[in-house]
C-alpha cells in the first residue's frame, strides 16, 4: 500500500483523512472499507502521528474507539514534538474525547519537548 502514502503530505495515508469526514460514523465506515484494502490504521507519518491524532483533535468519538480497539493505534504514542494525542484532543477543547482517551489508557500527565 505505499503507493497510498502522500509523500507531499507528511507521507499520510488516506485513513489520516477519515477524521476530515464531518460524520463520526461515516469516518468509521470509511475507515473500514480502507483498512480492508489494506490500508493500516496505525501508519504514522513524517511527524510520527497517526490518524487517532486527527480523530482526537476533530473529537471524532466512534472514529477513536475504532482506532483503539481494531485499529491498534497507540494513545501514548509521541509525536516528534514530544506530544500524544491527548495534546490535540485538549488543544481543540474536546473533553469528552480526552475522557475517551483516558479511559483507553492515555497519559495526561504526559510532558512534551517543550516541558
Amino acid at each position: 500500500m505505499s503507493q497510498l502514502l502522500d509523500e507531499a503530505n507528511y507521507k499520510q495515508t488516506p485513513m489520516f483523512s477519515t477524521a476530515l469526514i464531518k460524520n463520526d460514523d461515516l469516518a468509521v465506515r470509511m475507515a473500514k472499507v480502507l483498512r480492508e484494502m489494506g490500508v493500516r490504521t496505525d501508519q504514522p507519518d513524517n511527524l510520527n502521528q497517526t490518524a487517532l491524532y486527527y480523530a482526537s483533535r476533530e473529537g471524532k468519538l466512534h472514529l477513536i474507539d475504532f482506532l483503539v480497539g481494531e485499529g491498534n493505534c497507540k494513545v501514548n504514542q509521541v509525536d516528534t514534538y514530544g506530544q500524544s494525542p491527548i495534546f490535540y484532543a485538549c488543544r481543540e477543547g474536546h473533553l469528552e474525547t480526552i475522557k475517551k482517551l483516558v479511559s483507553y489508557g492515555a497519559d495526561p500527565d504526559l510532558v512534551d519537548n517543550n516541558g
